[in-house]
């Protein structure tokens, strides 16, 4: 059931701490159809309309090479959300559960995030299906989905390790030599075949 701020039978509020800047900038807005949380979908839905996400100056220049990727990440701030809810009761039946047993909006930071499928880039504007976020909703940031991205970086020692179950982290680990040996051999060839990962967006001439 959808709430605009109301506290609902069996729900627990906290007095928030005060908040400590973390240094966080919006980096963009994104436009949707939905103006009310009382009308936006809860669940995203890859065939529903285009959003159109704006990117600010001067961040504009960081999209370059994400028309790579056919799905992005999408993190977004949920600006109208409260903060206070330690127990929600999403179906306002008297049942409570945890914030964080929950995909709710209220939450202590209000971070948004959905993966959505790329349409196209037109200079600082992104078009995506996908997302389940009101209009003019902050952005926060923009990623490949981590399924489709090969990092590009040179790989470490660790990148090649056995899972290995109850392992403790020394504070001055000895250097592994096979694990050594690797990432000098491996750079060249991760380098030469990270690019073949990389899945191109879809061709399409949808608008918004």
């Amino acid at each position: 059931m959808v709430r605009e701020n109301e506290v609902r039978e069996a729900e627990v509020t906290i007095e928030a701490p005060a908040a400590i800047d973390a240094g966080l900038v919006f980096i963009g807005r994104i436009g949707t159809p939905w103006i009310s949380r009382l009308v936006s979908p809860r669940l995203r839905r890859i065939d529903g309309p285009v959003y159109r996400i704006e990117v600010f100056e001067p961040w504009i220049p960081a999209l370059q090479s994400l028309e790579a990727y056919s799905r992005v990440e999408v993190l977004y701030w949920l600006h109208l959300s409260r903060r206070d809810l330690v127990l929600q009761s999403p179906s306002n039946d008297g049942d409570a559960r945890g914030t964080f047993s929950l995909r709710s909006p209220a939450r202590p930071n209000p971070i948004g995030t959905a993966i959505a499928l790329l349409q196209r880039i037109d200079g600082g504007t992104v078009y995506v299906r996908g997302l389940d976020c009101i209009d003019q909703t902050p952005l926060l940031d923009l990623k490949p989905d981590r399924t489709l991205f090969t990092p590009i970086a040179p790989p470490q020692a660790e990148d090649f390790r056995p899972a290995m179950k109850h392992r403790s982290c020394p504070s001055n680990p000895t250097p592994d030599r096979p694990l050594v040996a690797i990432t000098m051999v491996l750079p060249m060839i991760w380098r030469s075949t990270s690019a073949s990962f990389a899945q191109p967006a879809p061709n399409t001439s949808a608008t918004p």
